[in-house]
């Protein structure tokens, strides 16, 4: 999956689900076609809801070390009725397009301290995250646990 052009990938939900993944880490995941009044942190079933969005998880120790840098991005607390600035550790955040790519940025700019399952994990985020924002779609972050 990894040709490290970001914006080449095509199906944006044929990665795994977070229901199918290994238990734990953050789960990002996809939305093209955003719903401005609905509420994105009502869960009635939440392995049904990150399924909804195709995810993909990040280590909670990754997702921690980009949080500092996240902080003035804009960005929507659960709904685009509530703006909001930066990825919170816990909650439902919605990443409009422009913030999607400082979030690219983010990541890319950290690669030389990556793991190699860090470099794993933050390929297919970079993956899914570059098709969002070539298609001009939202992304969605669904916290720590």
């Amino acid at each position: 999956m990894n040709n490290n052009n970001y914006f080449e990938y095509e199906d944006l939900t044929s990665h795994l689900s977070c229901a199918e993944e290994d238990e734990g880490g953050v789960p990002f995941g996809v939305i093209m076609d955003i719903l401005p009044r609905r509420d994105y942190s009502l869960l009635f079933d939440e392995d049904a809801l990150e399924e909804e969005f195709g995810c993909v998880r990040v280590s909670e120790a990754l997702f921690e070390t980009w949080l500092p840098r996240t902080y003035g991005l804009d960005t929507f607390d659960k709904s685009l009725k509530n703006p909001s600035n930066g990825i919170p550790r816990y909650g439902v955040t919605i990443l409009p397009p422009q913030t999607v790519l400082e979030l690219i940025k983010i990541i890319i700019d950290g690669r030389s301290v990556y793991t190699e399952e860090e470099e794993k994990q933050t390929d297919e985020l970079l993956d899914m995250l570059g098709a969002v924002y070539r298609n001009g779609g939202y992304a969605i972050c669904f916290g720590e646990n």
